[in-house]
């Protein structure tokens, strides 16, 4: 009988090569300032700049914007704030913001997320570059270790999957969401791998190496606050520990070192328990805000709100662009998706298992994950089981994170198996494939149905064939070819959606940002107010000002008060919003919600209220003419070429 150990990682000699390049890549990419951000876009908002700037390959993404124009503008903003990495930033937000919005801050918990390391110990640039290479690094370490696991050590299935996963639309389209996405995925698939070794090893190093992996990405994955990914990715987690763990313990529970692995064990969880609640106590303010908020802190979902077109349109995803996607969904963001082949593996688990041929705990796990998710989407579920499930926490496509991560980490697991399992025959494998290409062809009709005729007849007819071929090759296990099928498109449509640019050049060498920084840096304490769209509001924060308007993680209900003394306004302002300023004459103020995280709000410039607040500094996006407004201030920057004016009140 083979110890518990063996059905671990085999670090072999190809396994060390493939972590070794990418562990050069990170460097290589950190040291030469290399990122996927789409902050180029900021070329194109400075007539200083040339349009590529910074740009090396691929072409910046305007729909990014919670990245270019948020995320990224935020962290530039810590680092440049008096003193830089601040506990609280109020430009983003009252309380301890940056905890719970993924920004490095000179905290104790930034020692469990490596990610921002760099932030600390390298300039600006190198630090950025760090923190978005960490992203790809840990997507691809991790899933590729826990593909190693689940497969049985076959490094040819795990390198296709982990590619498959890296450059399927969803994860490339959200890459870099706030959330951090690929960091979370990243985690989480560790997190399994160091559960297996702290549980399976017989080295007490690594049984102790396991325990603070185990510590390290969970508290990582956790401290990411967005429960719409992190809820599937849970469920995910324990289908997989439960159907690949509980087989391999049951099978011989490793008895040496006992009291030594408990040890860890319990040393782990009550360590993680105890800086989690530490963090909480730190970040609590923050939360309540958060929580309190109409939006998203009330948002609860029932689920049921997905089509079946919607669930499964990754088959057609390489058809979509910035400029070309189903309306119907929103953006291209909101239209990506997996290209789910789950269908296929489950059918042959079906045929095995009325054929009373066997079927592994792992597969049957996986199934169960899958079948129950996607009947949340598409069916949904009462308000208690939402709310004690979470699931609820989880509202529209957020769960295909856990369903295309599924249905990739199934197809691998049946593309290992040996074929002796009584799944070969080109009978059934044809029957199968054929089965899924009129399946397709009729999910065809209701796509069309559903986004207004987006595919086109020959588009219709290259997916139906194409996806006919990968199901045969998926339910044949032939890997090469699969993977030429799957990744050759996914490369090609997917792979500069993040474009490849060098430093922080498009924000930082601009006009606005050395015209304003050297205001701040006479006047740091000072506050702003920003009129016209909240991107320039934002675009000035990364000087290190305290700008009132722009995007504001949790309400400044404070300043609200002072503003709305009614609260006549409060379910519109009391959200996570992006806040536009316009002028308007006279004493009222009108404050209008134009989409869940977007409203604006109408004011005089010279309105009394803004002394109120304790504004010292306005900018327009023209010169000022009201005479008034005039004699209550003093210009003290003028950049007309860029539509910048900024006064300063006497």
């Amino acid at each position: 009988m083979s110890s518990p150990e063996s059905v671990l990682i085999h670090f072999d000699r190809r396994t060390r090569v493939f972590l070794g390049l990418l562990l050069l890549f990170f460097a290589l990419a950190t040291g030469f300032k290399l990122h996927g951000s789409s902050i180029g876009i900021w070329n194109q908002m400075s007539p200083d700049r040339e349009a590529v700037s910074g740009v090396l390959l691929g072409r910046p993404k305007a729909i990014r914007s919670d990245e270019w124009a948020v995320t990224t503008l935020a962290i530039v903003s810590q680092a440049r704030s008096h003193p830089s990495f601040p506990l609280a930033n109020p430009g983003w937000g009252p309380a301890q913001v940056p905890l719970i919005f993924n920004l490095p801050v000179r905290h104790w918990s930034m020692l469990v997320r490596p990610q921002f390391w760099g932030f600390f110990v390298l300039d600006l640039e190198r630090g950025f570059a760090f923190y978005w290479n960490m992203k790809a690094f840990l997507l691809l370490g991790g899933v590729f270790l826990l593909l190693m696991l689940l497969t049985g050590n076959d490094f040819g299935t795990s390198l296709f999957g982990t590619a498959w996963v890296f450059f399927s639309g969803f994860i490339q389209w959200w890459f870099s969401t706030p959330a951090m996405l690929p960091e979370m995925v990243g985690c989480v698939a560790l997190l399994l791998v160091a559960v297996h070794y702290l549980l399976l090893s017989s080295r007490r190093w690594v049984i102790a190496a396991s325990a603070l992996s185990v510590s390290v990405c969970l508290l990582n994955s956790t401290l990411s606050l967005y429960p719409p990914f992190q809820v599937p990715l849970l469920y995910l987690g324990i289908a997989l520990l439960v159907g690949s763990l509980i087989p391999r313990l049951a099978a011989g529970f490793p008895r040496e070192l006992l009291g030594f692995r408990a040890g860890c064990a319990a040393f782990t969880l009550v360590a993680v328990a105890v800086l989690l609640g530490l963090y909480y106590r730190d970040a609590k303010p923050a939360i309540s805000l958060m929580l309190g908020t109409v939006y998203p802190g009330s948002r609860m979902s029932l689920g049921g709100d997905v089509a079946l077109a919607q669930v499964f349109s990754g088959f057609y995803g390489f058809f979509m662009s910035e400029a070309s996607y189903p309306t119907k969904w929103g953006n291209v963001c909101e239209a990506s998706n997996f290209v789910l082949l789950f269908p296929v593996p489950m059918a042959n688990i079906a045929w095995r298992a009325w054929r009373s041929q066997p079927v592994t705990a792992l597969e049957w796990s996986l199934v169960s994950y899958l079948v129950i998710v996607l009947a949340w989407m598409t069916v949904g579920g009462p308000h208690s089981l939402a709310v004690a499930s979470a699931l609820g926490l989880s509202p529209g496509t957020r769960p295909l994170l856990g369903l295309g991560l599924g249905s990739i980490y199934l197809c691998c697991i049946f593309l290992a198996k040996p074929r002796l399992d009584g799944s070969g025959g080109f009978g059934r494998q044809f029957l199968i494939a054929s089965s899924f290409v009129a399946v397709l062809a009729v999910f065809a009709l209701d796509f069309n149905r559903v986004t207004k005729g987006f595919a086109t007849a020959e588009q219709i007819a290259i997916v139906s064939l194409v996806a006919g071929v990968a199901g045969y090759l998926l339910c044949a296990r032939r890997r090469i070819l699969l993977a030429v099928f799957i990744l050759v498109p996914s490369v090609w449509s997917h792979g500069l959606v993040n474009p490849i640019a060098a430093g922080l050049g498009p924000i930082l060498d601009t006009k606005v940002i050395y015209g304003v920084s050297e205001i701040v840096d006479r006047d740091p304490e000072a506050r702003w107010v920003v009129y016209g769209n909240h991107v320039r509001a934002d675009l000035i924060k990364t000087t290190g000002a305290n700008v009132f308007n722009g995007t504001k993680v949790v309400p400044p209900l404070e300043d609200f008060r002072v503003i709305d003394p009614r609260a006549s306004a409060e379910a519109t302002y009391n959200r996570f919003a992006h806040i536009r300023l316009f002028p308007e004459t006279g004493r009222g103020v009108a404050i209008t919600l134009h989409q869940p995280d977007l409203y604006t709000i109408e004011i005089d410039p010279k309105s009394v209220l803004w002394r109120r607040l304790g504004i010292r500094y306005v900018a327009l996006p023209f010169a000022a003419t009201d005479v008034g407004f005039l004699a209550e201030t003093a210009l003290v920057l003028a950049l007309p070429d860029v539509g910048l004016w900024v006064y300063r009140y006497e």
